[in-house]
């Protein structure tokens, strides 16, 4: 039997000063596969997602994505692991204002140069770019740039490093009906053709139909989990 691409196993995680907390007795996601996670505000899928990739540690449990042990990782392994396996898309985006979007795009790959040639993802960039239609726009800084046309540009950044998992967290939400469908595209194309895995947080119950697994969150956690979080 194949191995899951990733692992949680009998987590616990409670934010500190606050009342939330999650249990989550198991959560296998597979090379290949695409998963969305829904749930009303507050439930936790941020946090599940946070979790998943490393930016939060559990407080018990077990957490295994791509043959590392996330959980008992050093904090600067753990930074370059993600770097060179999770192509992420925050809420927030987390665009550098000081960089163009092209530089935006590509900044996994300024980062870390064992990533492959930069030539080659600048092409890979402009690609991407295109597929999301803002190929005119790779030169403007983030602040020239509407909302919808900042989350593309870090929906391009997630991917141009072809990472073996995509954590995107609500990459679709100020997108246009025809965008975000395109997004879909690009993202589970990834998926599909090179055996990446998506994790997606999402409200958009119209995308759902795209995934292979939807997961709601109310039944995924234990009884321990409490609202308060995103």
């Amino acid at each position: 039997m194949t191995s899951p691409l990733a692992l949680l196993r009998d987590v616990r995680f409670r934010h500190r000063g606050g009342t939330f907390a999650m249990s989550v007795a198991r959560l296998e996601i597979a090379r290949g596969e695409a998963v969305a996670c829904i749930g009303p505000s507050g439930c936790g899928k941020t946090t599940l997602l946070e979790i998943l990739v490393g930016i939060r540690r559990p407080d018990a449990g077990t957490v295994e994505v791509a043959g590392a042990a996330l959980h008992a990782l050093p904090d600067a392994a753990l930074r370059a692991w993600r770097l060179r396996h999770v192509g992420l898309v925050f809420q927030d985006l987390r665009l550098l204002e000081s960089l163009s979007a092209l530089e935006n795009i590509l900044l996994p790959h300024h980062l870390d140069r064992s990533l492959g040639d930069l030539a080659a993802a600048t092409d890979r960039a402009r690609l991407l770019a295109r597929s999301m239609g803002i190929e005119a726009m790779l030169r403007r800084k983030p602040r020239r740039l509407s909302h919808g046309e900042r989350q593309r540009v870090a929906l391009c950044r997630a991917l141009v490093a072809e990472p073996v998992l995509l954590a995107a967290d609500e990459p679709t939400g100020s997108l246009d009906p025809d965008t975000a469908g395109a997004a879909m595209d690009l993202l589970l194309d990834a998926v599909r053709s090179r055996g990446q895995a998506l994790f997606m947080v999402t409200h958009d119950h119209s995308l759902l139909g795209r995934f292979d697994r939807v997961i709601e969150m109310r039944t995924l956690l234990g009884a321990g989990a409490a609202g308060g979080a995103a």
